[in-house]
């Protein structure tokens, strides 16, 4: 089976739908929001942007964050509803270890895809 490739978010409009959306899904330090994509767009999804604060650390340590909750996205791809998802880390996420990380990161978007309460 191919890999699921992961598109990226870069519209202003995109993230401001994300803001608004009321489809959001939590586990522990990490909090995800979705919009989700109308069968008749076209383009790559999941499509997934990243949020995390200066209070999650330096640089080195938000791009380490990062890279890691991409890692889990990609691995998550194929299971992810279609759609956009904007996955923010909260300072505590710097100190989980991998397997809770992982955890965390696939929890939350697995809570957030669900189409059930989402408009």
């Amino acid at each position: 089976m191919p890999v699921r490739r992961v598109g990226r978010i870069t519209s202003r409009g995109a993230f401001s739908e994300l803001r608004r959306s009321r489809c959001r899904g939590a586990s522990g330090p990490v909090q995800v929001s979705f919009v989700p994509a109308h069968q008749d767009t076209v383009g790559v999804f999941p499509q997934v942007a990243y949020a995390i604060g200066r209070h999650c650390g330096s640089a080195v340590t938000r791009n380490r964050l990062r890279r890691r909750a991409r890692e889990v996205v990609r691995a998550e791809a194929p299971s992810l509803a279609r759609g956009r998802y904007l996955v923010r880390l909260a300072p505590g996420a710097s100190g989980l270890a991998a397997g809770p990380f992982r955890s965390a990161v696939s929890t939350a978007l697995r809570r957030a895809g669900r189409t059930g309460g989402c408009p």
